[in-house]
């Protein structure tokens, strides 16, 4: 698992982000305050083998790439955040 909080860490709600595998299938979640996006794909990794994971967020959308494959991507109107 991957996770990072925005500078305030004492605060319980704020901006984050993670990247997991539950059962081989990655999934990425990025919080902004009280929104929450999820992006999980729908196949799962190859254990025991190098992969490739690319994510982007940009002003009005987040999405994800495994291995090359098809993107993920999810809309969203408040991308804004204090992650850097």
């Amino acid at each position: 698992m991957i996770f990072k909080m925005n500078k305030d860490s004492s605060k319980l709600s704020g901006d984050f982000f993670s990247l997991t595998l539950s059962d081989g299938i990655p999934e990425f979640k990025i919080g902004f305050g009280d929104d929450e996006i999820s992006l999980k794909s729908k196949k799962p990794l190859q254990l025991n083998q190098w992969h490739q994971i690319k994510v982007k967020k940009d002003k009005s959308s987040i999405n994800m790439n495994v291995n090359g494959g098809r993107t993920i991507e999810v809309s969203s109107h408040n991308t804004q955040s204090q992650l850097t």
